[in-house]
């Protein structure tokens, strides 16, 4: 994939992928990767808050698939939520975004991101709440 983003829009944090479609993953991961930003990526709600307890002090930003098997999206948002009250979470779901928001905003949801994903709303997105934008 080419670097179509500006050079403003290079950012160093970490942001962890939690979706349990590999191939999602590897999407995102190479749309964050063109555009300089640094990932780490877990296939389930259980394996993401696991890898994030290893490396919260690394991992700046959370994109988190709503729909997953075991764990779903909004209980593992508010086990992430409970280790790190201030972490910011992106939400991203085939669902509407209304339905998302309804649900989690109280819990201080961060953001909302539709699947499918289209490459310069992903990079905007993850950037602006890698600037320094506090969560909710």
């Amino acid at each position: 994939m080419t670097d179509n983003a500006p050079d403003n829009q290079k950012v160093r944090d970490r942001v962890l992928i939690i979706d349990d479609d590999a191939e999602v993953r590897e999407v995102v991961i190479d749309m964050l990767d063109s555009a300089g930003v640094k990932t780490m990526s877990a296939g389930s709600g259980e394996e993401g808050i696991t890898l994030f307890q290893s490396h919260q002090d690394e991992i700046e930003l959370v994109l988190l698939d709503l729909s997953m098997p075991g764990i779903g999206g909004k209980e593992t948002f508010r086990r992430l939520r409970a280790l790190k009250h201030d972490l910011k979470i992106v939400l991203s779901s085939g669902y509407g975004q209304d339905e998302v928001k309804n649900d989690l905003n109280f819990l201080g949801l961060t953001g909302f991101i539709q699947k499918p994903y289209r490459y310069a709303k992903l990079i905007g997105l993850i950037g602006k709440y890698l600037d320094g934008s506090s969560p909710g």
